[in-house]
């Protein structure tokens, strides 16, 4: 009896992992931002039956629109590769003229309106902290 080569039976086999997410966002000006950014990282639009989303590779991010409950702090993060160094940079520069500011890299610095004090871990030489006005934050990673 002949087998298959085993890359056809791997291409057969549907990995198990994340195949869509649902991110919710306080307002249109947090949903811009993101949706630069998503792009920027190489993320294609998606519509299908349920909506807009955009896709990369297997999985599909959707963004929702809803006013939260709290109106400062930290609302929500997403972390993505973005890459070498260089365009993780050359990104997290741009994004400043899309809605994020970065965050501050000092450990121990107070959180703008909140109080709150920065962990030790928020900026690294791999990583940028950026945040949306409405408390959305994207960590950019060297991948």
């Amino acid at each position: 009896a002949s087998r298959a080569p085993a890359t056809a039976a791997a291409a057969a086999v549907t990995p198990a992992g994340l195949q869509e997410l649902m991110v919710t966002v306080p307002d249109a000006d947090c949903a811009a931002s993101l949706t630069w950014l998503l792009a920027r990282l190489g993320w294609h639009p998606s519509a299908d039956d349920d909506g807009l989303g955009w896709a990369q590779g297997g999985t599909r991010l959707r963004l929702a629109v809803r006013p939260w409950t709290t109106p400062v702090g930290v609302q929500g993060r997403l972390t993505f590769g973005a890459g070498k160094y260089d365009r993780m940079v050359r990104i997290a520069r741009e994004a400043l003229r899309h809605g994020f500011h970065r965050m501050d890299p000092r450990p121990g610095s107070r959180i703008p309106g909140t109080g709150l004090v920065e962990p030790a871990s928020l900026q690294t030489d791999d990583r940028v902290v950026l945040r949306t006005a409405s408390g959305f934050e994207v960590a950019l990673v060297v991948s």
